[in-house]
C-alpha cells in the first residue's frame, strides 16, 4: 500500500475530491497548510498600507492507496490540479511514499499494509451499511476554541467577503439570487391550537448564500427570535449555521453561531472604518463595497 501525499492551491480542493470519489477513492484527509516554493511569497496592500506576507496557504490531501491503483490516482490528482493545458508556478507538488504497517484504531487491527482490506480502509461505513456523509457539530466553546472571538481575523475575512460581494462572486436566495432569505410569522390570533401567536421580534429565518472565491461553500443561518426569551435566560435570538459542500450538498459542518453572527456584525464595519483619506482613495470609499478606487480598504 502507497501513501500519496500533495500540496494543492485551496481552490483545486473540492474539484479532487470529486473526482477521487468518482474514481472509488473514498477515503482523503485534507489539512490547511503554511508554506512556499518557487512561487515564493506576496506583497498585499490592507487599508492602504503595503505588508509582505513570506507564506501561502496551501492544502495538503493525504490518502491510501492499493498498489495497482497508484498511478490511477497520480493521474487522477495531478490533471486536476493543474492551472490551465500547461500548469503553472504554484499548482502544488505530488510524492508518494511505502508503508509497512497499519493500525486501525476502532478495531485494533494490525498488519503488514497490504494485508489490510483497501476497501475497508478507505470507507469502512460499508461494513455496517452507513451512510458515508460526516460533518463536525460546533458548540459555542468548539467555535471560541476555532477562533470565532479573533476579531482581527474576522475583519480580515469579513474584508475579503465584501471585495467577492463587490466582484459579483456570491449567491442569495430568491429569483434574482439576492434576497435576504426567507421568514416564518405568525398571525396575531391564531385558530389552531398550539401554534404561536405574533410578538415583538417572535419570527423564524432562513438565509442561504454562496460564497466563491477561495471558499467556494455554501450554507445557511437559521434562527428563531422571541423578546420573550430573554425571561427564560435565552438570548433573544438564537442562531445555528450549517455549512454544505457546494457540489455534493452535503453538510460539512454545523454550528452554534450566535458568537459568530455576532462578530461578523462587528467585524463588516473594520472593512471601510478607516477607509476616507487613504492613500489612493478616489473619494468613493463611503460607498463601500461598491468603490472603485481599486484601494483595499
Amino acid at each position: 500500500m502507497k501513501l500519496i501525499t500533495a500540496v494543492i492551491k485551496p481552490i483545486r480542493l473540492e474539484s479532487i475530491c470529486s473526482e477521487l470519489e468518482k474514481a472509488g477513492f473514498s477515503g482523503v484527509t485534507a489539512t490547511e497548510v503554511q508554506g512556499r516554493g518557487a512561487q515564493g511569497g506576496r506583497t498585499e496592500y490592507y487599508r492602504g498600507q503595503e505588508f509582505s506576507v513570506k507564506f501561502r496557504t496551501k492544502i495538503r490531501l493525504e490518502l491510501l492507496v492499493a498498489e495497482s491503483d497508484l498511478e490511477r490516482a497520480l493521474d487522477l490528482i495531478v490533471s486536476t490540479a493543474k492551472t490551465g493545458e500547461d500548469g503553472e508556478i504554484g499548482d502544488g507538488k505530488v510524492w508518494v511514499s511505502s508503508l509497512e504497517q497499519i493500525i486501525r484504531v476502532r478495531t485494533g487491527e494490525t498488519g503488514e499494509a497490504d494485508h489490510l482490506s483497501i476497501d475497508r480502509l478507505e470507507n469502512p461505513a460499508k461494513e455496517h451499511h452507513m451512510t458515508t456523509i460526516n460533518f463536525r457539530y460546533l458548540s459555542e466553546q468548539d467555535m471560541i476554541a476555532a477562533g470565532v472571538t479573533d476579531i482581527t481575523r474576522c475583519t480580515d475575512v469579513m474584508e475579503e467577503a465584501l471585495i467577492l460581494l463587490r466582484n459579483g462572486d456570491y449567491r442569495m436566495a430568491g429569483e434574482n439570487g439576492n434576497s435576504h432569505g426567507a421568514m416564518i410569522t405568525f398571525p396575531q390570533n391564531p385558530v389552531h391550537e398550539g401554534m404561536p401567536s405574533d410578538g415583538p421580534d417572535r419570527r423564524f429565518m432562513a438565509m442561504p448564500a454562496y460564497l466563491g472565491g477561495r471558499f467556494g461553500t455554501t450554507g445557511v443561518k437559521w434562527y428563531g427570535s422571541n423578546t420573550a426569551n430573554r425571561a427564560k435566560g435565552q438570548p433573544r435570538s438564537i442562531h445555528l449555521f450549517t455549512l454544505n459542500d457546494t457540489d455534493t450538498g452535503a453538510p460539512m459542518a454545523v454550528m452554534s453561531a450566535n458568537l459568530l453572527s455576532a462578530y461578523r456584525t462587528g467585524a463588516v464595519p473594520g472593512g471601510w472604518r478607516e477607509a476616507p483619506g487613504q492613500a489612493g482613495c478616489q473619494g468613493c470609499c463611503r460607498r463601500w463595497p461598491r468603490c472603485d478606487c481599486q484601494v483595499r480598504h
